[in-house]
This record gives structure tokens, C-alpha cells and sequence, in this order.
């Protein structure tokens, strides 16, 4: 049920994001710019989106590290805060990180380390 909420309240950001941005967007209505100002519009709703989720993200992360968690236990949440943070910037250095991380998230499954063998 938290999850479901979590999904909620995020689509309910990016449902006001999309009606703000919509709303705002200076001579959307029959102009010859229309084009332009309608990318203008989705590019501030795309960062305004990405900076919500990186600022849940980074939040959460210090949360976690304040209540004493491990570094495997927070990775997790690498990923959305760097999908938040593509999201913002839109530079491929992000992109390859995130992509390191994904990598490496699904090696650790592929190929279990000695450690998570044992019984």
C-alpha cells in the first residue's frame, strides 16, 4: 500500500507539473510559435519532474545513512537519483553512470559472491 501511495503522489506531480506548465505557457493558444513554446513547456515540466524525484531520492539516501544503514542497503536508491539528475541536466555523463551502476547492480546478481552462498 506505501508503494501504491508513493506511485500516486508521484503521478499527481507530474499531472500538476504537466497543467502548470500547460497553463503558463506564454502563447501556446494558436500562434505561429506554438511548437516552440510547447517544447519550452515540456522541457521546464521534464526538470521540474526530475528535480522531484532526485530530491526525494537524495532525501531518502540521508535518511538511510542517518538511521545507521549499510551502503548495499542504500543502492537502491542510486538509481532513481541519478535518473532524477539525467532528468534535470540531460548530460551522458549521467547517463553512463547510471548505466555503470545498473551494470554493476545486475553482476551482483548474475555472479553471487562467496559471502551469499553460505547457508
Amino acid at each position: 500500500m506505501r508503494t501504491f501511495g508513493v506511485l500516486l503522489f508521484l503521478a499527481a506531480s507530474i499531472l500538476g507539473c504537466l497543467i502548470l506548465g500547460l497553463m503558463f505557457c506564454d502563447g501556446c493558444g494558436g500562434s505561429k510559435d506554438y511548437a516552440v513554446n510547447m517544447d519550452l513547456a515540456l522541457d521546464r515540466i521534464q526538470r521540474i519532474v526530475g528535480l522531484i524525484i532526485a530530491v526525494i531520492a537524495a532525501f531518502s539516501l540521508l535518511l538511510r545513512g542517518t538511521a545507521n544503514e549499510t551502503l548495499e542497503e542504500q543502492t537502491g536508491l542510486i538509481l532513481p537519483l541519478l535518473g532524477g539528475v539525467l532528468l534535470v541536466t540531460g548530460h551522458w555523463g549521467v547517463a553512463v553512470a547510471a548505466a555503470g551502476v545498473a551494470a554493476a547492480i545486475v553482476a551482483k546478481g548474475c555472479f553471487p559472491g562467496p559471502d551469499s552462498t553460505r547457508t
